[in-house]
């Protein structure tokens, strides 16, 4: 039997007004008829159609752009990034036989990020009903730009025959919408969008003339399985990132379960001690530092007390470590003078300012925010601050005003706002600017090529975050991924108790064997070592253990920007415990990290001869001083963790390897 050939062309999508026809809430339904010129160029009566194509590796990205070839306005309502048709048609089974096919695809919310879920097409929505086109799918989608808060823009789809996975990823941290169905011909599709207004209202009057370039994605396909694509994907991230080359930087953020956005000169200053002693690079002072509304970003320092801000800011440069300070710049308090001079600078949907609870947002695309803002940074910087870690606390909803509609006009603020953070990036080489949503809300492919690193969760439970790091590898470079270690945690209840009456002797005695410590500190060696907690109060053993895990994290961490995630016990979710491996790996060496995350089951054995050759060897990287048993057989590692709550970081490498190193 003669296999259909597949047919892998990637197309746009274009509706003008009034096309609705069938429509069933899929995108992919409502076309109008395009005449093919070559394979990326198309028109229709009105519309050139070209689907612009940049090839790197097996990693296509395409930006679709649609031109008004008439001498009238034109109004449309839909410009798809891509839609790529004929997935599936050269191998025997049909898309609809269970066997075939696997989708992989990652849930988020706060505190949870990370969260991969995989299975059938059927499972997830898209099953054969009728010898008609299917009208049904798997619909991925978002709206606002907090862009990865339901789901990250991205789709793995598994063909299990064939043995290859496709990626399908916009990159764009506005609204968008991601659809797999099927078509008549037998095959799938992926259509990806960012411009559509069955989703989101988007419309565009394009004049006599003009030209509407798409939020562009990527995609594209290779042999082997999820872990292979993932390595594809993030090679592509790495080689168009716009930040430098840098070494991950050894953090420390006051903010998570230490001082909740509450500092002061007293609390301060034991945590500068400590950090610096721990070996810390970055001390960052998160929010608080600042007056009763944000905007103005003027020091409190009658908060901080005798010195102010510049005092503290002093004594950290002073302990060797680079000043850091918390900023939300996009948005500003109601109740401060800042939003009353600039209240034509907010943004607008129906000509009423958005926000709420008391808190609006600026407009990127007026130059009077720009120039602000930069004097926000201006001055900062001559204060001494070398970090910014920038938040982003709430959405803007499906848009604003200045546009044709309001999505189009939160497109147009979005990407001001991306060329704004380049401007002062290359205004500041030396200045390290960390991308943060509420932890991850607001990480796509679009704004992360901006910044120099992210935060990958506000996960306050330290048992939570080994899901959300290796979930979240799926999706951004170890590199960039600042993953909290918080030992001596005060957990957030409001009262906020000093640390000292905090840590009474039962917490200290809980702390005593290291376990804990341990755990936190494993889980942030695979990313961005973001140090916080309560580490002032720490005894003399857990000290050590702090000091160690930072040692070993700056030996390895050039090893972050050359490896990729391995997954041999598959993605773990957040609410379950158990034992569970991940690493990453460079193909010829790797670093595992063993969790044991409660329950009762006390030994893994995990499979990695997908991973290392024959002649591997294993060796604990960190805590060498803990008690651990474990042995490595036939490319099997065993290990026994007597501890609920423990962890340990393996080292995986070749005995040729070790001669040459």
């Amino acid at each position: 039997m003669k296999m259909k050939t597949e047919r892998q062309i990637p197309y746009a999508i274009v509706a003008e007004a009034g096309c609705r026809e069938r429509n069933w809430m899929l995108s992919g339904k409502v076309w109008v008829s395009q005449k093919k010129i070559d394979e990326v160029r198309f028109q229709t009566d009105y519309l050139d159609i070209t689907c612009e194509l940049t090839q790197s590796g097996k990693t296509t990205r395409q930006a679709t752009v649609v031109r008004n070839k008439t001498d009238k306005p034109l109004t449309l309502e839909q410009v798809s990034t891509a839609y790529i048709s004929g997935i599936g048609l050269d191998g025997l089974r049909p898309w609809y036989d269970e066997e075939r096919f696997r989708i992989h695809f990652c849930f988020a919310c706060w505190h949870g990020e990370g969260q991969w879920r995989s299975g059938t097409l059927s499972e997830f929505g898209l099953y054969r009903t009728t010898l008609h086109n299917p009208a049904n799918a798997v619909k991925l989608s978002s709206i606002g730009n907090m862009s990865t808060s339901l789901h990250y823009p991205l789709l793995y789809l598994e063909d299990c025959e064939l043995g290859k996975t496709w990626f399908f990823e916009i990159l764009t941290s506005g609204n968008w919408y991601m659809e797999l169905g099927a078509n008549e011909d037998g095959g799938l599709y992926v259509e990806m969008n960012g411009a559509w207004n069955g989703h989101d209202g988007w419309r565009k009057v394009l004049q006599p003339g003009e030209s509407y370039t798409a939020v562009p994605a990527i995609f594209g396909t290779v042999d082997g399985g999820v872990e292979d694509a993932i390595q594809e994907r993030l090679r592509y991230h790495r080689s168009t990132s716009w930040t430098p080359d840098i070494l991950p930087p050894v953090c420390f953020n006051d903010y998570m379960n230490c001082l909740w956005g509450m500092p002061s000169q007293e609390k301060l200053l034991p945590l500068i001690d400590a950090a610096a002693d721990a070996g810390c690079e970055v001390f960052c002072i998160d929010a608080g530092w600042y007056g009763n509304s944000l905007g103005q970003w003027q020091p409190d320092d009658g908060k901080i007390g005798v010195g102010g801000l510049q005092g503290i800011l002093d004594t950290i440069a002073a302990h060797g470590m680079k000043p850091g300070l918390w900023l939300e710049i996009e948005s500003v308090s109601e109740n401060n003078p800042v939003s009353e001079v600039m209240r034509e600078d907010l943004l607008r949907q129906g000509n009423i300012v958005i926000g709420c609870s008391g808190r609006y947002q600026f407009d990127f695309r007026r130059q009077s925010v720009r120039d602000y803002l930069e004097s926000v940074f201006d001055r900062l910087y001559a204060m001494g601050v070398r970090y910014i870690k920038n938040d982003y606390n709430q959405t803007s909803g499906f848009g604003c005003d200045g546009a044709d509609s309001a999505s189009e006009g939160l497109r147009q603020t979005t990407e001001v706002f991306y060329g704004f953070i380049d401007y002062i990036r290359e205004k500041y080489p030396d200045l390290l600017i960390e991308n943060c949503g509420s932890g991850a809300m607001r990480t796509d492919h679009g704004i992360m090529p901006h910044f120099h690193l992210c935060s990958t969760s506000d996960q306050e439970l330290f048992w939570n975050n080994p899901s959300i790091l290796s979930g979240t590898i799926a999706c951004i470079a170890p590199e960039k991924c600042g993953a909290w270690a918080y030992p001596y945690p005060q957990l957030f209840d409001g009262r906020m108790h000093p640390a000292a009456e905090y840590f009474d002797e039962a917490k200290r005695t809980h702390y005593a064997d290291g376990e804990e410590t341990a755990f936190n500190m494993v889980t942030a060696m695979l990313g961005v070592l973001y140090l916080s907690g309560h580490i002032e109060q720490a005894d003399e053993k857990n000290r050590a253990l702090i000091q160690e895990a930072v040692t070993t994290y700056k030996q390895n961490r050039a090893f972050l920007k050359q490896a990729y995630p391995i997954y041999p016990c598959g993605f773990h979710q957040i609410s379950k415990s158990g034992m569970y491996a991940f690493g990453l790996s460079d193909g010829e060496r790797s670093l595992l990290a063993i969790w044991r995350i409660g329950g009762e089951t006390d030994a893994i054995t995990v499979d990695l001869q997908k991973y290392l050759k024959s002649d591997a060897q294993a060796k604990i990287l960190y805590p060498k001083e803990l008690p651990t048993k474990y042995q490595l057989c036939n490319r099997k590692l065993t290990v026994r963790l007597d501890a609920p709550y423990s962890a340990r970081l393996f080292e995986l490498f070749s005995t040729n390897l070790e001669d040459k190193q």
